[in-house]
């Protein structure tokens, strides 16, 4: 069994337009497809879910709006696109500091179930201490539901990257990283792995690097924000970060795109 993940920030301020075609361009007929986008404003979702031949789709802000004195940092939402692939269930992680940035769901397969977690980190920059707990409350979902075979999400996160995961640093929100760490660091709360570095590892790659692939760049500084991590019971074929395509259709973070058999 295979199937195709993309993992993408498409910003808030993107195209919806732009988005969708390149979508639309990715999208394989018949084969099992899952795509997961934060910064979805309600009005992106609505040119996506009109666009994109989807049978299945969940957003975020369906389940939590925003509500009506809250500002425009609560009209980002998550969505998560199946294709040839049949949705079951999906839900909020209501213990999480903006509930409506991560979303569980699961999908359907030749009588198999597929679980994936898409999250959108807050930034360090305007929330500090509530990034750190926003980690703690994801890392304790991940903890109690090992069944999850997928997570994709835009962490803001490293500050320094790694092939390994012990050199790897994490920005100090008031926690010292330690929070960041329970996701990517060297002793996870999850039975997940960097799907990125099981690849270069498969390839025999052993040359270390910061960042071992560019997603988003801060200033001129280039880093891997944007991650896909996958069950151990899942074989990485093959995972690129498309950042040049991003950047063309409009979105200011890489398209990461993974394929995984099992």
């Amino acid at each position: 069994m295979q199937l195709q993940v993309f993992q993408w920030n498409i910003s808030a301020r993107s195209d919806p337009d732009e988005i969708a075609r390149y979508l639309t361009g990715c999208i394989l007929n018949d084969k099992p497809f899952i795509i997961c986008l934060q910064e979805v404003i309600e009005s992106s979702f609505q040119v996506l879910k009109t666009t994109l031949p989807a049978d299945a789709m969940y957003y975020s802000l369906h389940l939590r709006p925003r509500g009506t004195h809250e500002g425009r940092n609560r009209a980002l939402g998550v969505a998560i696109f199946g294709f040839n692939l049949t949705g079951v269930s999906c839900s909020l992680v209501d213990r999480s500091v903006f509930p409506e940035r991560a979303l569980d769901a699961t999908f359907c397969l030749n009588q198999e179930k597929i679980r994936i977690l898409n999250f959108h980190s807050l930034t360090g920059v305007d929330y500090k201490k509530a990034k750190s707990s926003n980690f703690a409350s994801l890392a304790d979902h991940l903890q109690a539901n090992p069944d999850i075979d997928f997570m994709c999400f835009d962490a803001n996160e490293p500050r320094i990257d790694s092939l390994f995961a012990e050199k790897r640093e994490f920005y100090d929100n008031r926690d010292r990283g330690t929070k960041a760490a329970l996701l990517m660091g060297a002793k996870p709360s999850h039975n997940l792995q960097d799907a990125l570095v099981q690849y270069l590892l498969s390839q025999g790659e052993v040359e270390d690097k910061n960042p071992l692939a560019t997603s988003f760049i801060t200033g001129k500084t280039c880093r891997r924000y944007d991650h896909v991590y996958a069950h151990k019971s899942w074989r990485v074929e093959y995972i690129e970060y498309r950042y040049d395509d991003a950047i063309r259709h409009t979105s200011d973070h890489a398209v990461v795109v993974g394929l995984f058999s099992k």
